[in-house]
């Protein structure tokens, strides 16, 4: 309904709510809010990235490390917003 509305992607929580906008509703641009950790997960997310533009939001050097990594040995590009606590 809201892509219907004119929405151009879905914000979503975490890897397994990203899957099924993807996979089941056919959403092609998500954004994940939290970041993506472990070595599972992150092979999770490098396959959703071949049916979907995905952004990650990271909020600490070892997640946005950890998937540079990751992202550099698949030779992927990702997208990422990192969160900053300025209070």
């Amino acid at each position: 309904l809201q892509v219907a509305a004119g929405a151009i992607g879905a914000t979503c929580a975490k890897l397994g709510e990203a899957e099924v906008f993807v996979d089941q509703a056919g959403i092609t641009d998500v954004l994940l809010a939290y970041p993506v950790v472990g070595e599972p997960k992150i092979r999770r997310l490098l396959e959703l990235m071949d049916r979907a533009h995905v952004t990650v939001a990271v909020d600490s050097l070892a997640a946005a490390t950890a998937l540079s990594s990751a992202m550099a040995a698949a030779s992927k590009t990702l997208d990422i917003y990192i969160e900053v606590n300025t209070g």
